[in-house]
């Protein structure tokens, strides 16, 4: 958990570097004292508690990096109540999904995990391996989508739950960039050799791939009784 914290972190400091007209110091600040907490904690509730407190941080951050007309306050889900909570339920959905089939096919019960407690219906190791993958891919590709406005706020509709949804146009927009952004290779410098899924170390990979990689260590994490390695923004 402390190393997926400091993901967000490392996010909000790359934006804030790039725009440093954005405070983020106290956001930051109560991510590093979360962060100074986690290794005292021994019960999943006491974690689970700094992971939402970091978290609601990360947000409050996350808003001010978006641009433009669409805004963001707190998420909202169960209906999304804006467009920027439609789109980040719909990419957590979508990579949720993608690791919940290749967890069933390693051979994972994939409703059984480590942070998520059981709930009947509910991917709790899906989930877990979701929290690596949230910020760096989800959460970046719904600010490129906004802050490069290739979806803006006519691309939204409101039905009849009083949530708000991409239109249908919109939403094949928002699939063949998805598609591309998880399908991009980019250089992961701290790969294993894995002959199963055909990677080297340093070579380039996609999102998609590192779904599968993470699966495969999670495996191998079980089987040999080694620390699990999480996928870390560089």
């Amino acid at each position: 958990m402390l190393e997926l914290q400091s993901t967000g972190k490392k996010i909000i400091k790359k934006y804030s570097y790039n725009h440093p007209e954005i405070d983020v110091d106290d956001i930051l600040g109560v991510i590093d004292r979360g962060l100074a907490e986690l290794p005292k904690k021994i019960k999943v509730s006491s974690v689970m508690g700094i992971e939402g407190e970091t978290t609601a941080a990360y947000f409050r951050a996350f808003e001010k990096m978006l641009l433009g007309e669409l805004k963001f306050t707190t998420r909202s889900r169960r209906p999304p109540k804006d467009p920027i909570n439609a789109l980040l339920s719909l990419g957590y959905t979508l990579i949720t999904n993608e690791l919940l089939s290749i967890l069933c096919a390693v051979g994972f019960d994939p409703y059984i995990g480590f942070l998520h407690g059981i709930n009947y219906g509910r991917p709790s190791l899906a989930l877990d391996i979701v929290e690596e993958f949230r910020h760096p891919v989800v959460d970046h590709f719904t600010l490129n989508l906004i802050n490069n406005r290739i979806l803006t706020a006519d691309d939204f509709e409101c039905r009849e739950d009083n949530g708000i949804y991409l239109t249908d146009d919109a939403r094949k927009t928002y699939f063949i960039h998805y598609e591309k952004m998880i399908t991009n290779s980019f250089k992961y410098p701290c790969m294993e050799n894995h002959s199963e899924l055909n990677t080297a170390p340093s070579e380039s990979v996609s999102y998609r791939t590192l779904f599968k990689l993470q699966s495969h260590k999670l495996m191998k994490t079980i089987q040999r009784k080694e620390p699990y390695q999480p996928f870390l923004v560089n």
